[in-house]
């Protein structure tokens, strides 16, 4: 994790330097939905969302995300259980974004924090023995990204983001990509 960590920290830098005024041709809006792969306390589950990004300013952004976790079989080291996972993070991120080759490529790098809950059913070999939890707690963490226009108002986008609990120092890190409507 710390390669990936480490290659995030330069991919910002590089941003930073190529950075400049964003140009005028990005529109302030964009709404995409993406598909990706929640990492960490999740075990490689499927995940999906939408994610709803607007202007504050040239270069910064706000973006909401509504992303849903799913994993139907965690691997458990008691035998004769299985655990189901689901998530739902509800977020805000802050975004930096910079643009290249004539706005056809944007960078993003920022922060994201807010809100996942989580449901967790145990069901044993025994059909009778069966546990579910749900439980809600806050996120933040480092998020990094990169689009590709097509045209003048759809494009792909990739992103990451780590998200990180606080309080326990769990970790979903988030790898997708998904198709980007400006308008």
């Amino acid at each position: 994790m710390k390669k990936v960590q480490a290659i995030l920290a330069v991919l910002f830098l590089a941003c930073g330097a190529a950075g400049g005024q964003a140009s005028d041709k990005v529109k302030d809006k964009e709404l995409s939905l993406s598909l990706g792969d929640g990492l960490g306390d999740f075990h490689s589950s499927f995940a999906w969302g939408f994610n709803y990004n607007f202007a504050l300013n040239k270069m910064l952004r706000a973006e909401l995300d509504l992303f849903y976790y799913f994993n139907p079989v965690e691997l458990s080291t008691v035998p004769g259980l299985a655990i189901t996972s689901t998530g739902l993070s509800l977020g805000l991120n802050g975004l930096y974004r910079w643009t290249l080759a004539d706005s056809r490529i944007i960078l993003e790098a920022g922060a994201v924090w807010g809100q996942m809950i989580v449901s967790e059913t145990w069901k044993y070999s025994n059909p009778k023995h069966k546990k579910s939890k749900r439980y809600s707690e806050p996120y933040v963490g480092p998020a990094a990204g990169f689009q590709v226009r097509l045209d003048g108002q759809s494009g792909v986008r990739f992103d990451f983001r780590y998200l990180t609990i606080p309080y326990d120092g769990r970790y979903i890190p988030r790898l997708s990509i998904g198709y980007a409507l400006w308008f």
